[in-house]
């Protein structure tokens, strides 16, 4: 697999180890739904359990706009099964460059019920809260992938489930990996359609692009309440701006009052707008990604008030 890390504007591409193995299946006809539990934390994170080697047991962050899979240097110098065979250095991240990045070739990797082998594993200095790395969905390629916050699942699936009573269809972009879909936004004086990348390792709601910010003079038409510091995975600080839209539209569904967020000094060049894991988690999603569809549906957590 050539593996991806995430930048909050692009994907840059690692040289890597062989491809993830499928998992392996029963050997009659039809195939069958995997059920994942999962975990959904107080920062929004998607935490599924795996173990490593069939020995070592990780908290991996399930991660929508990142591929491969990564471990923490903190979780790194715990595990016993890990043998590390190189490093790639100059790795872009979206608060700087010139980071390292080790690898580890030739492991194996279970979650529930599915196993894998040939798995190389990446290292990076953060993940999630509680969290001892990163996963992302390639792990699951050809397959349609239920996330199910109700219930708490991830669920593998052959194909599209034929039960889709309330779940509205919605257009999926895919490139290199990351998923876009398109929303609606409102503003103070502006209503404008824009493409936003699924991002579960946000825990927030929306991060706009600089460019959508300048368009729109969203600065002149978002009443900012405030300020936060952002750390990326190579401990690289930046500084966000907050404030509040008015609207946010994912097809028949209305979302008031939504916080958002946009880059400040002197990084300047966010590139990519995103829907982090407080719109996310608001939602069941059927993901087709093979066939360029998204599937929805209202949860109870759409009536929850907004976290920051």
């Amino acid at each position: 697999m050539r593996p991806f890390l995430l930048t909050f504007w692009l994907l840059l591409a690692l040289a890597g180890g062989p491809a993830l193995a499928q998992p392996k299946t029963s050997a009659s006809h039809a195939q069958p739904s995997y059920t994942i539990p999962f975990q959904l934390t107080a920062f929004n994170n998607v935490v599924i359990k795996a173990i490593l080697n069939d020995r070592d047991t990780l908290q991996l962050m399930l991660h929508t706009a990142a591929t491969g899979v990564t471990l923490t240097d903190s979780a790194r110098t715990r595990l016993q099964t890990l043998t590390f065979n190189g490093s790639v250095d100059n790795v872009k991240s979206w608060g700087g460059s010139a980071n390292a990045s080790a690898f580890s070739r030739a492991n194996a990797l279970a979650i529930g019920e599915l196993r894998w082998r040939n798995v190389t594993v990446w290292t990076d200095q953060y993940s999630g809260q509680f969290t001892d790395g990163k996963v992302g969905l390639d792990l699951f390629a050809g397959k349609v992938i239920e996330l199910d916050f109700t219930k708490q699942v991830l669920v593998i699936h052959p194909t599209l489930p034929a039960n889709r009573v309330g779940y509205e269809q919605l257009a999926l972009r895919t490139e290199k990996g990351a998923l876009f879909l398109k929303a609606t936004c409102q503003t103070r004086r502006n209503v404008f359609t824009h493409e936003f990348l699924l991002h579960s390792g946000y825990a927030g709601a929306v991060l706009l692009d600089d460019q959508v910010v300048m368009d729109h003079k969203l600065d002149q038409q978002i009443a900012i309440t405030g300020e936060k510091i952002l750390t990326d995975a190579y401990g690289h600080r930046i500084t966000t701006k907050k404030g509040l839209l008015r609207s946010l539209q994912l097809g028949r569904y209305l979302l008031k009052q939504v916080p958002v967020r946009f880059f400040s000094g002197r990084i300047g060049q966010q590139r990519l707008s995103v829907l982090g894991g407080e719109v996310l988690k608001r939602f069941n999603w059927l993901l087709d990604i093979g066939h360029g569809w998204v599937y929805i549906k209202a949860n109870g957590l759409n009536q929850r008030t907004w976290g920051s």
